[in-house]
């Protein structure tokens, strides 16, 4: 998915209460695919000092639910592009 659909897929996920976590991932995302330039990953904890909820049980179900609502889209993208080009 480009920076645009993520930002449409953060919306779409903002709108329901258990999405909202996710849509400020979403946009992460597009910020990352938009401008990455001068961006670095770092850990979470190292950075704020806290553990990070997102690596424990409600991490994985979140996964789990982001894995089922954006994931589609991007397999689909990326099949229709391959079925464009062959």
């Amino acid at each position: 998915m480009d920076g645009s659909a993520w930002v449409i897929a953060a919306f779409i996920m903002a709108i329901t209460i258990i999405g909202l976590p996710w849509a400020g991932a979403a946009l992460n995302i597009a910020v990352y695919t938009l401008l990455p330039f001068g961006q670095k990953a770092v850990r979470r904890d190292s950075l704020t000092g806290r553990p990070d909820i997102g690596t424990g049980p409600l991490g994985l179900i979140g996964n789990v639910i982001w894995l089922l609502l954006a994931d589609g889209g991007l397999r689909s993208d990326t099949s229709s592009r391959r079925s464009r080009w062959q």
